[in-house]
């Protein structure tokens, strides 16, 4: 019994923790901490920042970062105009089949109107393919996506007074072609999503349509309410799962479920606080969302980012069927999420809030509904939410004939950043054998209660399950068991010194 146990440590341990990182990227410029881009290959991940003169509001260049699957940074490519006065800015990453990738943001002259989109292809090893400025477009960047027959599709907004949004698609040359305007709808797209011959779009007013891979026809549309934040994906199964932030302030999210045909499934309304009193300051006010997925148990997460970035992301955890399980929230701030599969995702974000930073940003590959110790718990309630179904708007694709496009120049240099750890549970174990000696938890195991027995002062207490979820923050120094499954449990006990001690501990 004991090596079994001994066993089950080693492996919980190693499952837990072993294919996560957590990093800090440190540079001597400032970046733009609104715009960056991160992407992820099966080889590779990648950031993208737009360095900025913040003297003049001017992005000097863009700095493309790739890292390998632990989080190491193999190579810096420095992507500029050889003209000083034109500013690049990039906001996407997209990866195609050959190994190529596409970079796209803004370009403008001295950081002054008017602002077009442009996209740029890039080789495996970082040379520029081509450059292309699209005059047709302005104000907001480019949207591109790969589609199922591996053609690329693009959306942007007009540069007309009407400032709709076209839609046409690219090939890997740079030709544009089935160039089309979504008649006289102005909402900001949020999501393309792909599917066998048809991908369907998300706007943030609620709207979502499917239309053919060649731009030839709306299958259907629907509209769900949705007030200031919006996402969505589908499960496993076909069904469609939302979420919404309902009312302007505070931004509380709804949480829905529908069939393939749009019909409600069941629906939850969550409010989350942190503290005991739930008022303006300790509210988690969402304005938006990072991304909804169904994981590999049929779980929900539900990543929430507040106004501006200013206070984290709220990541919530449902089961199928709308039950709550856990909630955590991640401390870094402006953050960008990117889902590497059902498991996995990556965040990147900053220590502080500033618009432009540098030296602080945190990069992390984290299980889907896994938490660190950096990470705070909230309170929560939970109630049947509103069936969200809407009448849909009338959308419909007309031909746009003043589409022009020009050629640009991008030059590549190699450049440079240092990483250093930054918080993950097993490199903030402090290893002095000393300090481990001085904490310990009686009895252990046990079913009922465990005391923390410590000769320094504790000042918090964190305790995780089997899963990684954060499922109790506390400053006593006993633990109640009686409400736990039986399992193995991380605690880990944070000293007023400063220092953190992870004790393993098990409820028979």
């Amino acid at each position: 019994m004991k090596h079994l146990l001994i066993s089950l440590l080693f492996f919980f341990n190693i499952s837990l923790f072993s294919q996560n990182f957590s990093f800090e990227f440190q540079n001597e410029f400032n970046i733009d901490a609104r715009d960056y881009p991160i992407s992820s290959t099966q080889e590779n991940y990648f950031v993208a920042f737009s360095v900025v003169d913040i003297n003049d509001n001017f992005r000097t260049n863009t700095h493309l970062i790739t890292c390998d699957i632990d989080g190491q940074i193999e190579e810096v490519m420095i992507y500029e105009s050889p003209n000083e006065i034109i500013s690049l800015s990039c906001d996407q990453i997209l990866h195609l089949p050959n190994g190529e990738k596409l970079l796209s943001g803004i370009y403008a002259e001295n950081s002054s109107p008017p602002y077009h989109p442009y996209i740029m292809n890039i080789t495996e090893d970082g040379q520029v393919n081509w450059a292309k400025k699209i005059n047709s477009g302005t104000v907001s960047s480019v949207k591109i996506e790969l589609l199922s027959d591996d053609s690329i599709l693009v959306l942007l907004r007009s540069s007309g007074v009407s400032n709709h949004y076209i839609i046409c698609k690219m090939d890997l040359q740079g030709n544009f072609s089935n160039i089309n305007e979504l008649g006289s709808f102005q909402y900001v797209p949020k999501k393309i999503s792909s599917y066998d011959g048809y991908f369907e779009l998300l706007f943030v007013d609620g709207n979502l349509m499917s239309i053919d891979n060649d731009l030839s026809n709306i299958n259907w549309q629907r509209k769900y309410y949705n007030e200031i934040g919006k996402e969505y994906s589908r499960a496993e199964n076909g069904d469609y799962i939302f979420v919404s932030a309902q009312v302007s302030f505070p931004g509380y999210m709804t949480v829905y479920r529908t069939d393939a045909d749009g019909n409600t499934i069941w629906a939850q309304y969550i409010e989350a606080w942190h503290g005991q009193e739930q008022n303006q300051i300790s509210i988690f006010d969402i304005v938006d969302f990072h991304f909804i997925e169904e994981d590999l148990n049929g779980n929900i997460i539900i990543s929430a980012n507040s106004e501006g970035g200013l206070f984290g992301s709220l990541q919530m955890v449902l089961d199928a069927d709308g039950n709550y399980i856990s909630n955590y929230k991640i401390n870094t701030y402006k953050n960008k999420m990117r889902l590497i599969d059902k498991q996995n995702y990556l965040v990147g974000g900053f220590q502080n809030t500033s618009s432009y930073n540098s030296s602080n940003f945190v990069f992390e590959k984290r299980g889907l509904a896994t938490s660190y110790p950096c990470d705070s718990i909230y309170n929560y309630s939970i109630a049947s939410g509103e069936d969200m179904n809407m009448t849909p708007d009338e959308i419909d694709l007309t031909p746009f004939e003043e589409f022009t496009v020009e050629d640009i120049d991008v030059v590549m240099s190699s450049g440079n950043f240092e990483q250093n750890e930054y918080c993950d549970m097993l490199l903030q174990l402090d290893r002095n054998p000393s300090i481990q000696s001085q904490v310990e938890l009686y009895p252990n195991p046990s079913n009922d209660r465990v005391s923390i027995l410590s000769e320094k002062e504790i000042s918090n207490i964190k305790i995780y399950n089997a899963l990684g979820f954060l499922i109790e923050e506390t400053e006593y120094s006993f633990i109640d068991l009686n409400d736990y499954p039986r399992g193995i449990y991380l605690i880990q006990i944070e000293l007023d010194s400063n220092q953190k001690v992870i004790k393993k501990m098990v409820k028979n």
